[in-house]
C-alpha cells in the first residue's frame, strides 16, 4: 500500500483539505478523516452527521463503550464515508472515506474488538467497474484507534442482470455473544443465470479472509430482482431472512423466508416460508442476547390503491413457535423497517418510515417502537423521531442500533436520510432519546418528540 499527501480532492465539491490519500492496488482509495463541520444542530433536536455531502443510505453500529459508528454513501462521487461519535451522537467526526473501483455504494456496518486491544469497524459494500458493469462484494475493516485498514473481496467479479440492479450486502458480528472468538458474517443477493440467490460468507480470523460464499436460498427459485437480505446473531443462533417467491393460495408472489445456522454460519437449515399474502418485501431481523427471543419484520404491500404496513413475527424459544402481528396498522404507509436489540436482555427496537398522503403538505416521518425481549408481542406506542416532515421518500429506510452506555430505555440510536435545507438535497441526521440538552443552547435529541405517542 502506498500513500501520498494531497491538498485537495474533488468529490463533486472540494473537500477533505490537507489530508492523506492511500491507494491499495489501484482498486480502493482511502482518505483519512478530518473533524466534521457539523458539530451543532441545524435545527433544534435532530443532529446532522454528514458534513455538506449529498449523503444517503446510512448504516449505524456501536461499540461496548457507547461509541457510535455510521457509514453513508455519497451520491455522485462513488465514495462511502464513515463517521464516529464518542459522546452519544451529539457531535460526529469523519473517520475515513473510501472508494473501490469506479463506485462504492450500499454500505452496511458492524463492530468487533479483541482483548488484545484490536478494534475493527467493518463496512460491507458493493463496488462497480463501470466499463463492463462488473460487481464485487467487499468488506473494508478500519481500526478507529490506529487508523489501520484493509479491504477484502468476498465475492466477484460478477455481472448483474440489469444495469439498474444493485447488491445490498449486510454485515454483522457475533461479538456481543462470543467475545474474542467472534466471526463477522455477511449476506447478499446476486444474479446467477436466471435468478437472484442469497449468499452468506463468514470470516474466522476477524476479517482477514472470508469463506467461499454459500448459497442459502434453499432452491433455484428466487425473485426477479436483487433482494436485500437481513442477518442477525443472538443466543439462538445466526438468522438470515430474505424475499423469495412463495405460494400465497392462488399464485406465486414475494414472500418472506427465514433460514438459521447453528454453527456460526458454517451451514444453514432449509429456509421456511412465513408469509402468504400478496407482496412482502424489505425484511429486517434481530436476535436477542442472553435469551432465545427473535423478531423479524417486513413491509406488507397490498398494491396500487391500497397501503403498506409493517408486519412482524416473534419467537421466544429460538424459532420453534412464532407469533405475528402488525406494528402499526393505519391508513397511511408504514415501510422500510430496521431492527436492533439490547446487548443483554432489555428491548427490541424498531425504526421505520411513515408517510401520510393526506396532504399537501405530505408527512414523511421516522417512527420508533419497542418491545421487551421477554414479551415481543407487546409493542409500545409509536413515537416520532425526526423534526419536520422531511425524511427522504427516495431513500426511506432508517438505521437503528443500541448505545450500551445508556440505560435500556434510552439506548435506541437512529439515523436516516433527510431532505431539508441547506442543500445539497440529502443529508444524514441522527437522534436518540438519550441525548441531553447541551450548554451550547442546542438540543441534541428531540426528547419531546420521542416522548410523544403518535395519535
Amino acid at each position: 500500500m502506498s500513500c501520498r499527501a494531497i491538498s485537495a480532492w474533488l468529490l463533486g465539491i472540494l473537500f477533505f483539505l490537507s489530508t492523506g490519500l492511500c491507494l491499495a492496488d489501484d482498486e480502493t482509495r482511502v482518505m483519512l478523516g478530518e473533524p466534521s463541520a457539523a458539530t451543532k444542530d441545524w435545527m433544534p433536536g435532530d443532529v446532522p452527521v454528514t458534513d455538506g455531502l449529498d449523503a444517503v443510505k446510512p448504516a449505524i453500529t456501536s461499540a461496548p463503550n457507547g461509541d457510535l459508528y455510521l457509514a453513508a454513501e455519497e451520491l455522485g462521487s462513488g465514495w462511502i464515508h464513515v463517521y464516529q461519535s464518542t459522546n452519544g451522537g451529539h457531535t460526529w467526526e469523519r473517520l475515513v472515506g473510501f472508494r473501490s473501483d469506479d463506485e462504492s455504494r450500499n454500505p452496511s456496518i458492524a463492530y468487533g474488538e479483541h482483548s488484545n486491544g484490536e478494534k475493527w469497524v467493518y463496512v460491507a459494500y458493493e463496488s462497480v467497474v463501470t466499463a463492463d458493469d462488473t460487481r464485487r462484494v467487499r468488506v473494508l475493516r478500519f481500526n478507529p484507534v490506529t487508523t489501520a485498514w484493509d479491504v477484502v473481496v468476498v465475492d466477484g467479479p460478477f455481472i448483474m442482470s440489469r444495469l439498474s440492479d444493485e447488491v445490498h450486502p449486510q454485515i454483522i458480528t457475533d461479538f456481543v455473544d462470543r467475545g474474542d472468538g467472534y466471526y463477522p458474517n455477511v449476506t447478499y443477493a446476486k444474479f446467477e443465470i436466471d435468478y437472484y440467490p442469497v449468499f452468506s460468507s463468514r470470516s474466522t480470523d476477524r476479517g482477514v479472509s472470508w469463506s467461499t460464499p454459500l448459497n442459502v436460498t434453499g432452491g433455484s427459485e428466487n425473485t426477479s430482482w436483487a433482494t436485500r437480505p437481513a442477518i442477525a446473531y443472538g443466543l439462538s443462533g445466526l438468522f438470515i431472512t430474505f424475499v423469495k417467491p412463495g405460494w400465497n393460495g392462488y399464485a406465486l408472489s414475494n414472500q418472506i423466508w427465514v433460514t438459521k445456522s447453528s454453527d456460526y454460519g458454517g451451514t444453514f437449515a432449509t429456509p421456511v416460508q412465513f408469509t402468504a399474502t400478496p407482496n412482502n418485501v424489505h425484511p429486517a431481523i434481530a436476535a436477542a442476547h442472553g435469551t432465545n427471543s427473535v423478531v423479524f419484520a417486513f413491509t406488507q404491500d397490498w398494491g396500487a390503491g391500497s397501503n403498506k404496513n409493517v408486519v412482524y413475527f416473534s419467537s421466544t424459544d429460538g424459532g420453534t413457535v412464532w407469533h405475528s402481528g402488525a406494528l402499526n396498522w393505519t391508513i397511511d404507509d408504514e415501510s422500510s423497517i430496521d431492527l436492533a436489540v439490547s446487548n443483554s436482555g432489555g428491548y427490541f427496537h424498531a425504526a421505520y418510515k411513515h408517510q401520510d398522503f393526506a396532504g399537501p403538505p405530505y408527512i414523511d416521518e421516522i417512527w420508533y417502537m419497542s418491545a421487551s425481549v421477554a414479551a415481543p408481542t407487546v409493542w409500545s406506542s409509536a413515537m416520532v423521531v425526526n423534526e419536520g416532515n422531511t425524511a427522504s421518500a427516495t431513500y426511506p429506510r432508517p438505521t437503528i442500533t443500541v448505545n450500551p452506555a445508556n440505560p435500556v430505555e434510552e439506548e435506541a440510536a437512529i439515523a436516516w436520510t433527510d431532505y431539508r435545507a441547506p442543500y445539497p438535497p440529502h443529508h444524514v441526521y441522527f437522534d436518540s432519546a438519550g441525548l441531553p440538552l447541551f450548554a451550547d443552547g442546542f438540543e441534541s435529541g428531540d426528547t419531546t418528540a420521542w416522548s410523544s405517542s403518535v395519535p
